[in-house]
């Protein structure tokens, strides 16, 4: 009977001494970002645009870590998988290096990886970087977990990734600003501390190109966390325009743009005011530029599938008023290699 009861003591016990220990390593460990930091420049680039060349072509694309391409049912949105095999992480790496070119001038990437169990320790930041040699590079981490305990039985583990932004044109100095968290214990132990990055482009007249990459807050019921980030965003963006700089915003938004009603047959699941751009942000001028013909964005509980999988639009770009919109196109690749396809737009500096 002793042991039967030190037996049944210990299948009760041992869970929560993992449960003890997982927390405990996190609070331990949990990463809290500076308000704001400054990033190092990195990369082979000495270039500024030529005082005639005011156009530049640009590319946001948020990578999925590698991980979240056409056959992925991702545990975190309702599936089942926490990672696929490693050929297929393979193929997903592929397919993205091989997307990029250096016909275009400026990259901004979202989930990408340093070193993570999910994306299979593969440095994914090197790769790119080492594809575009002669692009300066800024890194800003907004991911940095020692153990991410879900799922249960085959856990995502360690996680380090964040933002890149990739240029042809000599970035002169690079920060990252960190947006509030707001997730309640123990959520925030486990989930991003998501921020923004802005990089420095000299360009004519004495003027800065002022790039940010953002990547903003998800699970995110009524928009709480990203309406805190909309108004720090703003603060930043209009003090830049004011000093008469061209400001750029390449991002992730998790949220639709203005009057957004759908595409592809797929309205918008979410219709809170929260879940939509403002038409007039930051202020009167500025200008939201997306393509409404083709979804950037899938869902990510099921295998992609062209028929019945959900799809939206969440990534484009933010210009100020000094900025002219040309071109804008969301490049179909099937969502062969991320939940997500690079949206590519070419601008104009007046």
């Amino acid at each position: 009977m002793k042991k039967i009861i030190k037996i049944l003591g210990a299948i009760v016990l041992l869970p929560v001494i993992y449960i003890i220990g997982v927390l405990g390593y996190a609070y331990m460990t949990d990463f809290q970002p500076d308000t704001t930091v400054t990033l190092p420049v990195e990369g082979g680039s000495s270039l500024r645009p030529a005082e005639n060349d005011s156009i530049l072509s640009i590319m946001t694309w948020n990578l999925g870590f590698g991980g979240l391409g056409k056959e992925m049912d991702f545990f975190y949105d309702g599936g089942k998988t926490m990672r696929n095999s490693p050929e297929i992480f393979q193929k997903n790496i592929n397919g993205i290096l091989n997307t990029l070119t250096d016909s275009v001038d400026i990259y901004c990437f979202q989930e990408i990886d340093i070193k993570a169990k999910r994306s299979y320790q593969f440095n994914e930041v090197k790769a790119v970087t080492e594809k575009l040699p002669a692009y300066d590079f800024v890194f800003g981490k907004n991911y940095d977990v020692g153990f991410v305990p879900r799922p249960f039985l085959n856990p995502m583990g360690n996680v380090l990734g964040g933002i890149l932004t990739v240029s042809r044109w000599n970035i002169t100095e690079a920060k990252a600003h960190a947006y509030k968290n707001t997730y309640h214990f123990p959520d925030y132990l486990f989930y991003l501390d998501r921020c923004f990055t802005l990089s420095r482009i000299p360009v004519k007249e004495n003027k800065e190109l002022i790039l940010i990459n953002s990547h903003n807050s998800a699970y995110d019921p009524g928009g709480k966390m990203k309406k805190h980030e909309m108004e720090q965003i703003k603060s930043v963006l209009m003090a830049e325009y004011d000093k008469g700089n061209y400001v750029i915003v390449g991002a992730d938004w998790n949220q639709y743009p203005p009057e957004f009603r759908g595409v592809k047959g797929f309205a918008p699941e979410d219709t809170t005011q929260g879940a939509f751009s403002k038409a007039d942000f930051p202020a009167a001028g500025w200008k939201w530029v997306w393509d409404s013909a083709e979804p950037s964005c899938r869902a990510v509980g099921e295998v992609y599938n062209p028929t019945q999988t959900y799809c939206t639009v969440i990534d484009y770009f933010l210009i100020s008023p000094n900025v002219e919109s040309l071109f804008v196109k969301t490049i179909s690749n099937g969502f062969n290699y991320s939940d997500h396809q690079p949206v590519l737009v070419k601008l104009k500096l007046k």
